[in-house]
Formats: structure tokens, sequence, C-alpha cells
């Protein structure tokens, strides 16, 4: 994994997602996967839903 060295308002500026989010995201409040989204875009990924996987005992 290669690492970028962005600030905040970096990315906020990169992916016109407020500065806000990104700070909210940081404390782990509520998300907005459209936003989380947004930025994960500019990074070439998207979220989605995935099935678990559960081991039976």
């Amino acid at each position: 994994m290669c690492k970028i060295k962005l600030t905040k308002i970096d990315l906020s500026d990169l992916t016109g997602v407020g500065l806000r989010f990104f700070r909210d995201l940081e404390a782990k409040s509520n998300l907005m996967t459209d936003k989380v989204n947004q930025v994960l875009l500019f990074f070439g990924s998207t979220l989605k839903p995935q099935p678990t996987t559960r081991e039976t005992c």
C-alpha cells in the first residue's frame, strides 16, 4: 500500500466533500455512504455491500 500525504483540507478540496465530513469520518460518527463513495472514487474504489462469511462450528 502506498501512502499519500494529504491533509483533510487537501482531500476536501480534491474530492469536493466538505471538511466537516472528514472530521466526522475521523470521529467515527454518522457516515453517509454516498459521501464515502465520493471520496473512495477519487482513489479508484467504491464501497459496496458484500455478504459476510460465517464459519460454522
